[in-house]
């Protein structure tokens, strides 16, 4: 019994400073509090704003300098004498960096070079894609045209006109409305 009473008091003079230290640091006394400034937290979606802004930027910047390489290839290339790899990498700038003045000028000046020429062989090469994809489509589905068309996204008359202009149509078969 004598032990219970030793034992309380001691245990009580242990939890008294702590529970003390608790106190002040939870509450402080207004003589020691000191003026705080409230750190106000940033909206997360502020945040989530500054972060896709940060990160266009950056892509852009990638953007620039890739089509920066392609137009010292292209250049280097077009010293070489070797225009259509200078056309290409022109173009591989423009694709990159749409918005490349330079890149726009260097490709306008091989355009030049090669005058009609690339043109003709542009759409050429455009028709040709073109005539694949719908080929493909139309194999796919059996020569079903609605469902080559629902499958190419467009409409059934679409399909079938540009079919008569690639030429996988007979340009004598009525197009219905």
């Amino acid at each position: 019994m004598r032990l219970r009473f030793l034992f309380l008091p001691a245990f009580a003079l242990t939890l008294a400073p702590a529970c003390r230290t608790t106190e002040t640091k939870l509450a402080p006394a207004p003589s020691e509090a000191a003026p705080t400034v409230v750190a106000s937290n940033p909206e997360p979606a502020a945040v989530a704003a500054q972060d896709e802004r940060a990160e266009i930027e950056l892509r852009r910047d990638r953007a620039q300098f890739l089509a920066a390489e392609y137009l010292k290839v292209g250049d280097k290339k077009r010293d070489e004498g070797d225009i259509q790899a200078a056309l290409s990498q022109y173009a591989n700038a423009l694709e990159v960096d749409p918005t490349s003045v330079t890149a726009r000028e260097r490709l306008a000046r091989m355009k030049a070079l090669l005058g009609d020429k690339y043109m003709d062989m542009g759409e050429q090469f455009q028709d040709a894609k073109e005539r694949e994809i719908v080929r493909r489509a139309l194999e796919h589905t059996g020569g079903n045209v609605t469902h080559t068309a629902r499958l190419l996204k467009i409409s059934r008359k679409g399909l079938q006109l540009k079919m008569k202009e690639l030429g996988l149509r007979d340009p004598s078969e009525k197009v219905e409305p």
